[in-house]
């Protein structure tokens, strides 16, 4: 046979290399297959008869299909007229993928989110997504580094073995992957192709938990039934025309000019605010009317659909919708055209959350430099107090003020180390190795948010001593929840659920009776700006939010519709009922059924879930993706007796 350029075929193939070669194609398929046990599908299911047995072939499919893809590469491409450039470019681009894929694992597993490149992104242009991830510069730099020098070395390693090891062998193996590959294929797709024809969900579940898919049966029509989805009714003029009348409309005037108190706390859980966490807050707990800390939910799991429902009135769906018509918040465009002065006490907060362009001109934004220590949140007290100090008194005020020591890491000073075990976290906290892990996790929240409680008494104090409380609404809440494996979980921004979700909202309303708002049912944080709007003077939801206000008789929703996940739009959104949280993919024209839970945590069986999701899902649309119909009245306030000025 004739030599192809560069390659000798009497070349003497040494054992050595031949193992090399092998070893190579094993190393990287039981890796990618590893990969791929790692990944946790969440929720509870019942599973059907063998479906432990055909998850590990599922994952193993994985690897042999990446060791047959290199074995090809191998055989092809020394036989090929491309050029020693493009050779090498294209073993590099496979190997950036093998470590994508590796790293796609390790995050899912970590976050229980799904990597994406505009996370990447995210983590290459903000300091504070790095932080927000547990990781500084240089352990970025350092991950960027070692990335380099793997797909460098094994791109190397590949050109010194593609001439060293015999074609007849490099052929065989390929053959040898491939039929293994198209066996154990062909055997998952069929299982999972009868169970996904039957509604076991659970199979639908860990089809979809992988960095990309391998469902071949889709390339059949007809031999896999269409999967279960609920219509995206979002009508594109009728966004369009909410968004001309929010630009247009003329900001009516404020009846009641109060000051605003907003304080956010990072990932502040449903239950954070008890007698040991947080005393100076509980022990002003009679100063707020509405105090919500059981059936509270955020807009979503992660900060940016949180801090965007909650400043908005809109779900965190439209944050696109606003974002691409460069429009601020209404809310915050209202009290601007009202003369407040509008303040943000730690612009890193929102930039680390992308939200920045919500604010009006003229917003007055104080940069305090993210940190890993409580010396961040305390400069945010600090400067508020100076500009509080500062500051014209006759001019109404918004202040924005967000505080991150109780974010993973979780930060607080060696005083209010009050929880023990709590040592410093290493940059590798978010993969538990014991239960001791989990408690020292749990220790370190309850101390930053003791800490955070320091600092919130301090502001309360001075708002009663300088006899501003009677003037200012105060508004106490969290972005999301959190979460400490109640669910398999640690933190946020993963599959949402009760505690990733639902956290604690407060609010001091002036001039009104102390009396508590009674409140029965679930509520979120959609509310919260037409509470304010109420609280201000006016007798309609003038900025037609899909919220409603907690001053007034609150009907039942009996369904929830909050986003989840980190794209925009959210990748997926969560149906939640008193029972079940269904999750639902996104797509233009409708939403595929992605998975289901149960709230208590027991296994779903049944079909309740679905029944609940069809009869409910059109008016839990009206609080996601569908707008108020702007050519209808405004939905006027009602009192109720027990919040009467």
């Amino acid at each position: 046979m004739r030599d192809l350029p560069g390659f000798t075929a009497d070349r003497t193939i040494s054992r050595e290399q031949r193992c090399q070669y092998l070893a190579l194609l094993v190393a990287v398929g039981g890796l990618i297959a590893l990969s791929l046990m790692l990944v946790q599908v969440r929720g509870g299911f019942a599973y059907p008869s063998l479906f432990f047995l055909f998850a590990k072939l599922f994952q193993i499919q994985f690897g042999l299909l990446g060791g047959t893809v290199l074995a090809g590469l191998l055989y092809l491409l020394p036989r090929s007229r491309l050029s020693w450039f493009v050779r090498s470019l294209l073993l590099a681009v496979y190997y950036l993928l093998f470590v994508w894929v590796l790293v796609w694992g390790l995050v899912q597993r970590a976050f229980g989110i799904e990597l994406t490149l505009g996370t990447i992104r995210e983590l290459f242009t903000s300091r504070a997504q790095l932080a927000a991830v547990g990781l500084g510069p240089l352990e970025w730099g350092l991950a960027i580094g070692v990335t380099f020098v793997i797909v460098c070395a094994l791109t190397v390693q590949s050109r010194r073995l593609e001439y060293r090891v015999e074609a007849r062998l490099q052929k065989r193996v390929c053959l040898v992957l491939l039929g293994s590959f198209l066996v154990v294929h062909g055997v998952v797709r069929t299982y999972f192709v009868y169970h996904l024809n039957r509604n076991h969900h659970v199979v639908l579940a860990y089809d979809d938990c992988a960095p990309f898919p391998l469902r071949s049966e889709q390339l059949v029509p007809g031999l896999r039934l269409d999967r279960i989805a609920l219509p995206n009714l979002e009508s594109e003029s009728r966004t369009a025309q909410y968004l001309d009348y929010l630009r247009t409309h003329p900001m009516p005037m404020i009846p009641r000019r109060h000051n605003i108190l907003w304080i956010n706390i990072e990932s502040l859980r449903f239950d954070a605010v008890d007698e040991q966490v947080m005393p100076r807050l509980t022990a002003k707990r009679d100063r707020f009317q509405i105090r919500l800390d059981r059936q509270h939910w955020s807009g979503g799991n992660a900060t940016p659909w949180g801090v965007f429902s909650m400043l908005t009135g809109l779900s965190g769906y439209h944050l696109k919708d606003f974002q691409w018509a460069r429009m601020n918040d209404p809310f915050l465009s209202l009290l601007s055209k009202n003369g407040y002065r509008l303040r943000v006490a730690n612009k890193d907060h929102i930039d680390a959350a992308g939200l920045a362009w919500l604010f009006p001109a003229g917003t007055v934004f104080q940069s305090i430099g993210v940190s890993e220590n409580e010396e961040e949140d305390r400069r945010t007290i600090d400067r508020y107090f100076k500009d509080r100090s500062e500051r014209n008194a006759a001019t109404p005020a918004f202040d924005f003020v967000a505080l991150n020591a109780t974010h993973l890491p979780y930060a607080f000073p060696a005083e209010h180390a009050i929880f023990q075990p709590a040592p410093k976290l290493t940059s590798s906290h978010h993969i538990l190795r014991s239960d001791g892990d989990l408690e020292i996790i749990r220790n370190r929240y309850r101390n930053g948010c003791h800490f955070v409680d320091q600092l919130i008494g301090r502001v309360l104090d001075d708002l009663e001593a300088q006899g501003d409380l009677t003037k200012t609404i105060v508004v106490i809440t969290g972005d999301h929840g959190e979460e400490f494996q109640e669910r398999g979980q640690l933190t946020h921004a993963g599959v949402l659920n009760d505690y990733q979700a639902r956290t604690v909202l407060w609010i001091h309303l002036p001039d009104t009776e102390t009396k508590p708002v009674v409140i029965e049912v679930p509520t979120v944080h959609l509310d919260i700006v037409p509470t304010l709007l109420e609280a201000l003077g006016y007798d309609e939801d003038v900025l037609r939010t899909q919220g409603r206000s907690l001053l007034g008789h609150l009907e039942d929703r009996r369904m929830l519709s909050l986003c989840e996940h980190l794209s925009k739009p959210p990748r997926y959104r969560a149906l939640v009922t008193d029972t079940y949280i269904s999750r639902w993919r996104y797509t233009a024209s409708r939403y595929l059924f992605s998975g289901v839970q149960r709230r208590d945590g027991a296994a779903v069986e049944g079909e309740d879930w679905l029944r609940e999701a069809r009869e409910l899902y059109a008016t839990a649309a009206e609080m996601y993706e569908i707008v108020p119909d702007v050519s209808r009245p405004a939905q006027r306030f009602e009192i109720q007796p027990s919040a009467q000025r």
